[in-house]
């Protein structure tokens, strides 16, 4: 059983401090790289800046957690937060 909780910063919200466990923030991204999978999801202007504020937003609080996962693609996202959740089994 896994004893470590975390959290993530996702559409809104930040790390609960009030949770004991380690903040995990994952889907940090570059600008451009995230404006062009806005686009080619077929979001309009709107949408995109709406999104890229939130993001700054969010990178604002990127501090608060105790582990960054960039979104580079889907496999190695996947493989970076189990490497963190198995080192903090171990140890």
């Amino acid at each position: 059983e896994m004893s470590t909780m975390f959290t993530t910063i996702g559409i809104q919200g930040t790390k609960n401090t009030s949770i004991d466990g380690e903040g995990i923030v994952f889907g940090d991204i570059e600008n451009d790289e995230l404006i062009e999978r806005l686009k080619d999801r077929g979001h309009d202007n709107e949408f995109i800046n709406k999104r890229m504020n939130l993001a700054n937003e969010q990178r604002n609080k990127i501090s608060e957690f105790d582990f960054i996962v960039k979104n580079v693609d889907i496999n190695t996202t996947v493989k970076e937060i189990l490497d963190i959740i198995c080192n903090l089994e171990e140890s």
